[in-house]
């Protein structure tokens, strides 16, 4: 491992002291991830719900320990749980950010979630418990890793699965995934036992050590792949042939550099989302 790789790893490793890596990488709470969730909520449910975060905001940092930051997705969902009347159903989005964490390409998808009216996004972070750094900015990654922070993204999303259906509010028939890279890696091998409505994978690599090929028959899915992508000049991506082989919708631009092809098609997604909604 490069030396600045090292560097890098070293709080982990010291955090970890007597412990194999791995071990340490799957023993941080899971909990963890699915408490420290960014969560949007579209204006359209805030005014019919009339939604106020406002004392639920100040509650929550006031009990976040120091340096933490404060549950404010969770607030969110405290307010919307209290708030909806008896019997009231919602359509989710379970959205899972890449490698590097929830940097500025996932926040801006966050940011277009929160503009599909009706439906609720949930965005589990890996990063809230302890991990080691996996990827790299010379769009590589510590292979070493892969088999460990693999299972630990699975242990995640079927976590925060299990969460969401647990919710009164949620409709069970309108649960929906969406990942970018590792993400949607995460998002296509899902297995567990939580049926989804559709998933939505946005440059994605889908290797048999993020789960491999976890699609479900009548399931919707949406892939977006660039041909060119940085990421895939060493590993191969299999998204795309997944969407295929289940009957979905590929988006794919052979001449594209993008590792977020899905800013040139926004309103593509927008249509997934209406026209798959039960």
């Amino acid at each position: 491992m490069p030396n600045d790789r090292a560097k890098t790893l070293a709080p982990l490793l010291a955090a970890c002291t007597g412990l194999w890596l791995a071990g340490c990488v799957t023993t941080g709470p899971v909990e963890r991830t699915f408490d420290g969730a960014d969560v949007r909520i579209p204006k359209d449910i805030i005014e019919a719900h009339n939604l106020d975060f406002t004392a639920a905001f100040a509650a929550a940092r006031a009990a976040a320990p120091g340096g933490r930051r404060p549950q404010l997705g969770k607030a969110r969902l405290d307010v919307l749980a209290a708030k909806l009347p008896p019997g009231a159903k919602l359509p989710v989005v379970v959205y899972f950010h890449g490698c590097a964490g929830m940097v500025i390409p996932s926040q801006q998808h966050l940011d277009w979630l929160e503009g599909l009216e009706g439906f609720v996004t949930i965005a589990p972070d890996s990063f809230a418990r302890q991990r080691p750094v996996h990827c790299f900015s010379d769009y590589t990654v510590d292979i070493s890793l892969s088999a460990e922070v693999g299972a630990m993204r699975q242990s995640e999303i079927n976590h925060a699965l299990r969460q969401v259906r647990a919710m009164p509010w949620v409709d069970r028939n309108n649960i929906f995934l969406m990942g970018h890279s590792q993400g949607a890696s995460t998002v296509a091998g899902y297995r567990g036992e939580v049926r989804v409505r559709g998933r939505v994978l946005i440059n994605g690599g889908c290797h048999d050590v993020m789960g491999g090929d976890g699609l479900r028959a009548g399931e919707a899915v949406l892939s977006f792949t660039s041909g060119r992508d940085p990421w895939f000049k060493v590993y191969t991506t299999h998204c795309r042939n997944f969407v295929l082989k289940h009957g979905g919708t590929s988006v794919y631009d052979a001449n594209s550099r993008s590792h977020n092809l899905i800013l040139e098609h926004w309103p593509v997604v927008r249509k997934f989302f209406a026209e798959n909604r039960r």
